[in-house]
């Protein structure tokens, strides 16, 4: 007994569903605690000799350390579980491996198997993918959330929040070699500097690289700056929202701009 699992319900899930769960997880402090074990790829499901439910699972100490006592108000029976084995959970240990497989996981999960049907040899081969290296979640110097950027590289459009109206991509960035996709840079609309709790997908946009280094407190025209940060609010209406958390309408754009880093 390691974990505190939830099963997803392959008959209720749906993308909107695992997108929302995404965002609302990589809002937890601490990443390493998480953990996704899906099970499409298992031998038993594939042969339909056992089809089990994909898990989202949290570290137990964890979880209960964070949420145990509260967990009565929203499951009786497993807070009953958990009480008549407090001892034993006591007693184990906090994740502190740097793995970061829950952001990388995730994203191979939505992209590659959700509602996919594969063919014995596609699933040998995503079989084998799942044997990659993983580049760390946490940035220990800055302590930045890099699975949230890794998010917003891989589902956010390769578009510029600053500047798409004004001008095409293909004048403000470069593609990748090999690749369709244009370089762009990952911007948190409130300056993570400014403050850490602002680390969050809602909080971030992409922007082409003359849009971003803009956007550093003193660089650009102060009506520059602000231009772009109203583009953005328009162009990311959820980036807008999240902002208006901190600041009313009136003085939100004010209080953006104040941050920049």
């Amino acid at each position: 007994m390691n974990f505190y699992s939830l099963g997803l319900l392959r008959s209720v899930i749906h993308p909107q569903y695992l997108d929302n769960l995404f965002k609302l997880l990589t809002n937890l402090p601490d990443l390493r605690q998480l953990n996704l074990n899906f099970r499409e790829l298992q031998e038993q499901f594939t042969t339909g000799e056992n089809q089990r439910n994909t898990q989202f699972r949290i570290n137990l100490r964890y979880f209960y350390d964070k949420v145990g006592i509260d967990l009565v108000q929203v499951n009786c029976f497993k807070s009953d579980i958990l009480n008549k084995n407090k001892e034993l959970i006591l007693n184990k240990n906090i994740a502190q491996s740097d793995n970061p497989n829950f952001i990388e996981r995730m994203i191979f999960y939505t992209n590659k198997v959700f509602g996919q049907h594969k063919t014995n040899r596609e699933i040998e081969q995503l079989r084998k993918e799942l044997g990659f290296e993983y580049d760390l979640i946490i940035d220990d110097k800055i302590k930045r959330n890099q699975g949230i950027v890794q998010y917003v590289r891989v589902y956010f459009p390769d578009e510029c929040a600053a500047c798409k109206q004004q001008y095409p991509i293909a004048d403000r960035s470069f593609k990748y070699r090999n690749s369709e996709r244009y370089y762009l840079e990952i911007h948190h609309c409130i300056s993570f500097s400014a403050d850490n709790t602002c680390d969050q997908i809602d909080n971030l946009v992409k922007l082409c690289p003359t849009c971003h280094r803009a956007l550093t407190k003193n660089r650009a025209d102060e009506s520059y700056q602000q231009h772009l940060i109203r583009n953005i609010f328009k162009n990311s209406p959820k980036t807008y929202e999240f902002c208006l958390n901190f600041a009313g309408e009136n003085q939100v754009l004010d209080f953006v701009y104040k941050r920049l880093r």
